[in-house]
C-alpha cells in the first residue's frame, strides 16, 4: 500500500501535470485559432488594398494618356491667337456693313443716288455713240460732197 500511496501521488502528480499541460495546449490552440482569423483578416484586407492600388495604377495610366501637356496647351494657345487675329480681321473688314446695317434708309438714299447717276453716265455715253456715228455719217458725206465739188470744178 505504501508504494500504491505514493504511485498514487506520483500519478496524481503527472495527471495534474498533464491537465496542466492540456490547459496550456487548448490556451495555444485558442491563440493560435485567433491568430489565423486575424492573418486571414489581414490577408483579406491586403488583397483589397491591392486591388485597389492595382485599380489607381490603372487609372493613372488612363490619365497619362489622355492628360493635356504644355506641348499641347502651346499648340492650342497659337491656334486661339491666330482664332482672334482672323475674327478681328472679319471685323474690321464687316464695318462697312454693320454702318448699313444701321442706317438702313441712308444707305437706301446713296444707293438711289449711285444708281441715278449711273444711269445718267450711261445715257450720255451711248447718246455720244449715237452722236459720234452720226457725225462720221455726216463727215463721210462731207467728205464725199467736197470731192465730188472739187472734181466737178477741176473738170
Amino acid at each position: 500500500m505504501y508504494l500504491e500511496e505514493k504511485f498514487g501521488g506520483i500519478t496524481k502528480l503527472v495527471n495534474a501535470q498533464f491537465e496542466s499541460l492540456h490547459d496550456r495546449q487548448d490556451a495555444i490552440d485558442k491563440s493560435l485559432d485567433q491568430l489565423k482569423d486575424e492573418s486571414s483578416r489581414t490577408l483579406a484586407q491586403a488583397l483589397k488594398t491591392n486591388d485597389r492600388v492595382t485599380h489607381l495604377e490603372e487609372q493613372k495610366e488612363e490619365y497619362l494618356k489622355t492628360r493635356v501637356s504644355t506641348d499641347m496647351l502651346s499648340t492650342v494657345c497659337t491656334s486661339l491667337t491666330e482664332v482672334k487675329e482672323t475674327v478681328d480681321t472679319i471685323d474690321n473688314d464687316l464695318e462697312e456693313y454693320r454702318i448699313i446695317k444701321k442706317y438702313p434708309k441712308l444707305a437706301l438714299i446713296l444707293l438711289i443716288v449711285l444708281m441715278l447717276g449711273l444711269g445718267i453716265s450711261a445715257y450720255g455715253t451711248f447718246r455720244n455713240i449715237g452722236n459720234s456715228k452720226r457725225e462720221k455719217v455726216l463727215m463721210e458725206k462731207v467728205e464725199t460732197l467736197e470731192k465730188e465739188v472739187l472734181n466737178q470744178a477741176s473738170k
